[in-house]
């Protein structure tokens, strides 16, 4: 066995390194940091000491902490986590080498607000905008939105109207949709509103509304109604077409669109043309007085003479403009359009002779054979005109 022999000087040394490394020459806190409500750790939460931020520790995964070598005095330690109210207290330390235990409660910081308006808009043209319309409507409703008519090749509600369920349309000569038929229900049952006012028949026969006189592109959305509300007119049977048109915008908005063609049929045949201008809208006693005798020249008959034309190409075309001024309180909005279309059909009709007993028998002869050919020019413009004024949020 070997022993080792050391001479003073090095038990010296020795023995101040062990009392500097000996925590029991200096105070020691330590504590929990939770949460006053339900006592849960408070993991990563600091404390320190407000005079001096070396002297810190932090939370660890039981909320525990502890801060060594402090010497007798006072000191003042601070706990701060976020969400949570700063808290700090104040620790005596009254002779070396003692440990104090110390839990620090953290409270929630709470912020009570006031009332929150939170206000948002869609688009009124949007579908995502009518979708929410038919949801929450209290009537079983069908609606196009603008957008969605501007992907459709239709020039006027008539012929967009096709494109509503439940709906079939009467189409004229020339091809275009005029009256609606809804649920099976005869135009005749159904009524027609602009923004939800009842527009009258132009005809001064019947009280249905022709839907090809009204272009397509003036619309915010189409509505079809197919059951009324006890605050609705109630002599639509089958239901109710409402027409709503565009709304002043809440930004500035300048719209314009221009396009053209030309009908096929025109390529192999002229279009024949007489002059409209020469035809008189009123009577000659109209014009002239009730004691007027009216004479053949005023009935000219130029208007019978055709003549074959080649047509201009089709036009059509669209301006929309509308903002809002004064803080946003008063919206105007203008919105035009005008089409301009030439188009032409050819038809024939075979008029059976001698019925029912043709002769010779068995054998159908015909008396006339004609040729029917239609040059149409069509002009049709309409303008929409909007102003509202916001007083305020009522």
């Amino acid at each position: 066995m070997t022993f080792w022999k050391l001479n003073p000087c090095t038990i010296l040394i020795l023995s101040l390194l062990q009392l500097a490394a000996n925590p029991g020459n200096s105070a020691t806190l330590r504590g929990h940091l939770i949460d006053s409500k339900t006592k849960e750790a408070l993991i990563g939460a600091i404390i320190y000491n407000k005079d001096d931020k070396k002297i810190h520790d932090a939370a660890g995964l039981d909320g525990s902490y502890s801060i060594k070598n402090l010497s007798p005095g006072t000191y003042t330690f601070e706990v701060e986590y976020i969400g949570y109210v700063k808290t700090e207290k104040t620790i005596t330390v009254k002779d070396a080498g003692e440990t104090i235990e110390q839990d620090f409660l953290l409270e929630i910081q709470s912020l009570k607000l006031g009332e929150t308006t939170i206000i948002a808009k869609q688009d009124k043209e949007s579908d995502s905008y009518v979708r929410d319309l038919e949801k929450n409507s209290d009537n079983t409703i069908n609606i196009l939105s603008a957008k969605t008519i501007q992907l459709l090749p239709d020039l006027t509600v008539g012929s967009v109207l096709q494109r509503v369920s439940g709906v079939t349309v009467e189409k004229t000569a020339s091809g275009e949709g005029r009256y609606a038929t809804i649920r099976g229900m005869d135009k005749r049952y159904n009524y027609t509103t602009i923004d939800g006012v009842k527009v009258p028949s132009p005809d001064n026969e019947n009280r249905y509304v022709p839907m090809d006189i009204f272009p397509s592109d003036i619309l915010e959305r189409l509505e079809v109604i197919k059951s009324l509300t006890p605050n609705m007119e109630g002599d639509a049977i089958g239901g109710v077409t409402n027409l709503v048109l565009k709304d002043a915008p809440d930004h500035f908005v300048l719209s314009v669109n221009v396009a053209t063609g030309y009908n096929q049929t025109l390529f192999d045949r002229p279009f024949n043309q007489y002059n409209s201008g020469v035809i008189n809208n009123q009577s000659p006693e109209q014009i002239h007085g009730p004691s007027y005798m009216a004479t053949p020249s005023d009935f000219p008959l130029s208007n019978l003479d055709y003549k074959a034309i080649n047509p201009l190409p089709n036009t059509f075309a669209g301006f929309t403009i509308g903002d809002r001024f004064f803080n946003n309180k008063l919206g105007i909005i203008v919105s035009a359009s005008y089409q301009d279309i030439y188009s032409g059909s050819s038809a024939l009709f075979i008029i059976p002779d001698g019925q029912p007993n043709p002769a010779p028998p068995n054998q159908a002869t015909f008396s006339d054979v004609e040729i029917r050919s239609y040059s149409m020019e069509q002009k049709r413009g309409a303008m929409h005109v909007k102003l509202d004024y916001e007083f305020n949020t009522k």
